[in-house]
């Protein structure tokens, strides 16, 4: 699903599986979305399904975005290829409650280039990086990013859970971490975090990330 300056919205039952790279707009993603598209992948009727893509579940770029939510059932994105979800130039990704993201060679959740991720709610991110790769992660926040994450479980992925380079940040509470190769967060010099952990740098095992303050997390009401 190929889509630039338009929306694209789905009460449930839609699957997008075993797209390949190809000429013109086959990019090799389930869902490619450029040029302030916009997404709605709502499971009501029925799950939601992303999965077999060549390069990945889904792509945004150019201030693109997406929400995948919960209406009674669940979304799946699964085994495509290098990447869940990437979003880049200005994007941003939404998973509001039971959006399942697993077994990709690299993150569930990819942010660069000013992008920004919104994980809400009884999300699963498990079983995504590869050994061996310095910055395999569960959710991967580069350039200029923010991912901001109320709730969830983040498992079972190789890497830390969290990596923040180049000047971004992560403001999470509620998560819970397990079993993660690299912990729960991973820094560079120029990221920050704000959590519910204990403040300080490396406070506890698995962390080593700064935290800019300590007046806590930024208070938000469900929606």
């Amino acid at each position: 699903m190929y889509a630039s300056e338009a929306s694209f919205l789905t009460f449930g039952h839609t699957t997008i599986a075993n797209n390949v790279l190809g000429i013109g707009s086959s990019s090799g993603f389930g869902v490619d979305l450029r040029v302030g598209a916009r997404a709605q992948f709502g499971a009501i009727s029925g799950p939601n399904v992303i999965s077999g893509n060549q390069l990945g579940g889904v792509s945004l770029q150019e201030t693109a975005e997406i929400s995948f939510w919960n209406g009674g059932s669940q979304t799946l994105i699964q085994n495509n290829g290098p990447v869940g979800v990437t979003a880049g130039f200005g994007s941003q990704v939404t998973f509001f409650d039971d959006v399942e993201v697993s077994g990709h060679s690299g993150p569930a959740l990819d942010l660069y280039a000013n992008s920004q991720g919104y994980i809400f709610g009884a999300n699963y991110l498990h079983n995504n990086g590869t050994a061996g790769d310095p910055r395999s992660a569960a959710i991967r926040v580069d350039g200029n990013s923010e991912a901001f994450l109320r709730g969830g479980l983040v498992s079972q992925n190789i890497g830390p859970a969290i990596l923040a380079l180049v000047n971004s940040s992560v403001d999470f509470t509620g998560v819970s971490f397990s079993s993660n190769t690299g912990g729960v967060i991973a820094c560079d010099s120029s990221a920050y975090m704000a959590s519910d952990l204990v403040t300080g740098f490396n406070t506890a095992p698995g962390v080593s990330c700064r935290m800019p303050h300590s007046l806590g997390n930024r208070s938000i009401n469900k929606l």
